[in-house]
């Protein structure tokens, strides 16, 4: 592990995207989206975040968000941490998928069971 990042072969961006929109109750499309509301970005901040500690470049995390830039992709895994700090519910949802996506499944909860969508 380097600066925080994993090597993590069978986590995919659709798998972060997929996750992340149940957790938050949207859908994958909302994500992708191009829509700045809060119930879209925060849950975009998350994958942002997870997906490049997974060890995916921001220029491959901006493909899958709908051709975002990669330093767009640069702010919101930056942002992902600063609301966590502000925020006991958000943190509490991206640790949950962090946890559950990067493999510590012992504070997981349900995501162990719950299989997640494969790429299609």
């Amino acid at each position: 592990m380097e600066s925080g990042r994993l090597n993590m072969s069978n986590v995919t961006i659709v798998k972060i995207i997929s996750a992340t929109a149940y957790e938050f109750g949207v859908t994958d499309s909302e994500i992708t989206g191009p829509s700045r509301k809060d119930v879209f970005t925060r849950p975009r901040f998350v994958v942002c975040a997870i997906a490049h500690d997974s060890g995916f470049s921001f220029p491959q995390i901006g493909k899958r968000l709908g051709n975002r830039d990669h330093t767009t992709i640069i702010n919101a895994a930056r942002r992902a941490i600063e609301v966590s700090v502000r925020d006991t519910s958000f943190r509490e949802s991206y640790q949950r998928l962090r946890d559950a996506l990067l493999g510590n499944y012992a504070k997981a909860d349900k995501w162990q069971f719950i299989s997640i969508r494969s790429e299609k």
